[in-house]
């Protein structure tokens, strides 16, 4: 078989790394991850209720984890959630996960290996029918058998694939006849996209955990570990058997050694940095 084409560039563009402690609104909203407890789905629901107020521009938010088989060349959906600003509309924007939808994609099999490739460990954004036309397709028709129904016109994606293969994007359809998302609302995006696999999927939290480059003392690890899940003082004091006033002790410790405040902070500093990646 001839090689395949390179991945299409005017549809898939490579996003900067998006600097979570100099945007007050993602730092928000990392805060309210780390404090929300519950299953993958509740922080998922809540991540995507609490970006929605401050996107305005966006009428509903869809998170959808993909796994990427390279022998069989294919998508298969591992996880999604829709968030819409009306709950009322929760049903509209189904379809953006329907089996036909992925059955559709599938069919770039060619291009999406590329992409997957090329862009592994980067983020990257799209429009979902640039995208369709790069790949040799009808965007007008893609539109009429997808997104009309749901009364969209474009669909901006936000993604991230990681070196296991597996894709997280976060997808903001646009109504029929709305301009794109303005320049701040895409790079808040941008960097939820980059909180998902932290802060819900457990995947960078788990890396960060793993690390021990930190410098962090043998007691201190699992506080740190803990921390970075989202548990409170007196819930890490409970898992490991310590006294609140032991645990406040290590925290400190913890974040003059990194040089921050908070448990969000900390967290961010890593996202930020090599070592988070």
């Amino acid at each position: 078989m001839a090689d395949s084409p390179p991945p299409p560039a005017a549809a898939v563009c490579e996003t900067p790394p998006a600097n979570l402690l100099d945007n007050g609104a993602a730092m928000d909203l990392l805060a309210v991850c780390l404090s929300t407890e519950g299953s993958r789905e509740t922080r998922l629901k809540k991540l995507l209720v609490e970006t929605l107020l401050r996107v305005p521009d966006a009428e509903a938010l869809a998170i959808s984890c993909n796994q990427w088989d390279t022998r069989e060349r294919k998508l298969s959906l591992v996880y999604h959630k829709v968030a819409p600003r009306s709950s009322s509309e929760a049903e509209r924007y189904e379809p953006l996960h329907a089996p036909e939808l992925r059955s559709a994609l599938n069919t770039f099999n060619d291009r999406l290996d590329d992409a997957i490739h090329a862009h592994a460990d980067r983020p990257f954004s799209s429009l979902a029918c640039d995208f369709v036309e790069d790949c040799g397709h009808d965007p007008e028709e893609w539109r009429r058998r997808f997104f009309d129904p749901m009364g969209v016109g474009e669909v901006r994606v936000f993604s991230r694939i990681n070196s296991d293969n597996r894709m997280v994007s976060l997808s903001a359809p646009l109504l029929t006849g709305a301009p794109d998302l303005n320049e701040s609302s895409q790079l808040l995006l941008r960097m939820v996209a980059k909180l998902i696999d932290a802060t819900v999927g457990g995947e960078g939290l788990a890396e960060l955990k793993s690390n021990r480059r930190f410098g962090l003392s043998k007691a201190q690890q699992p506080v740190f570990n803990l921390a970075i899940e989202g548990l409170t003082e007196k819930q890490i004091a409970l898992r490991l058997h310590r006294s609140p006033h032991t645990i406040h002790s290590h925290l400190r410790s913890i974040y003059r050694n990194f040089k921050v405040n908070s448990r969000a902070e900390l967290l961010a500093l890593h996202l930020d940095s090599n070592l988070g990646k």
